[in-house]
């Protein structure tokens, strides 16, 4: 029942996103006032435009409210897929796909893409897509994440399924 602080809704929110902590970012006039766990993530969130201040200040200390962490969250995912088909839309910032039988198909992602966990160990296919952020695997079965046609896909971190398993393919 304890409120939580700006900085720790932050840094939840950036491990959560498999957002890399940064050494550089907005400069908040408190930003001396940051802790140092949490700086890298502020840091990150607010270079990517997920975060503001208050009057050039963070107000890293101050019990962060549900409206603020909606509104984080809004700036961060550009796309959230939990449902079975085929997507097209380019998409700028966060995009989750958390649904087996889920077909990315000819877009761009300008930002991140997470393979979550409610893909359980179904299919999720990767075609003629460009991300040009991470592409963050948690979810999928064995062999159940396609990467096909021209796909550019720089920079993949495989979290290992529940069963051991590594779900690229």
């Amino acid at each position: 029942t304890d409120n939580i602080t700006r900085e720790e809704a932050v840094t939840m929110l950036g491990r959560a996103l498999g957002i890399s902590e940064s050494a550089t970012g907005t400069v908040f006039t408190d930003a001396n006032s940051i802790s140092a766990y949490a700086k890298g993530f502020v840091n990150a969130l607010s270079a990517r435009g997920f975060v503001a201040g208050f009057d050039g200040k963070f107000n890293p200390l101050s019990p962060i409210t549900r409206a603020e962490v909606v509104k984080i969250l809004d700036n961060a995912v550009a796309s959230f897929y939990s449902s079975a088909g085929e997507y097209s839309q380019n998409a700028a910032g966060v995009v989750i796909v958390s649904a087996s039988d889920v077909t990315l198909k000819n877009m761009k992602i300008t930002g991140d893409l997470i393979i979550a966990q409610g893909v359980g160990s179904g299919d999720v296919t990767i075609d003629n897509v460009t991300v040009t952020g991470n592409t963050i695997i948690r979810g999928g079965g064995a062999n159940s994440i396609h990467i096909t046609g021209n796909s550019n896909i720089s920079n993949i971190i495989i979290e290992k399924t529940d069963d051991g398993q590594v779900p690229l393919r």
